[in-house]
């Protein structure tokens, strides 16, 4: 069990590299999501306006 807990690797631990790798990451895994998310509510708001 204690080689369990010391393998993990805390984020307080990470070198500033590493966590600048990780937040790229993240980034890479969020923004195409976000970019849909605000391309269909852009969509949304266009086609409620043509209607009305």
């Amino acid at each position: 069990m204690d080689n369990q807990l010391t393998s993990n690797i805390t984020l307080s631990n990470a070198s500033e590299l590493e966590k600048q790798q990780l937040l790229t990451k993240l980034f890479w895994k969020i923004l195409p999501i976000l970019f849909i998310a605000y391309f269909f509510s852009f969509l949304d708001r266009v086609n409620i306006r043509s209607l009305s």
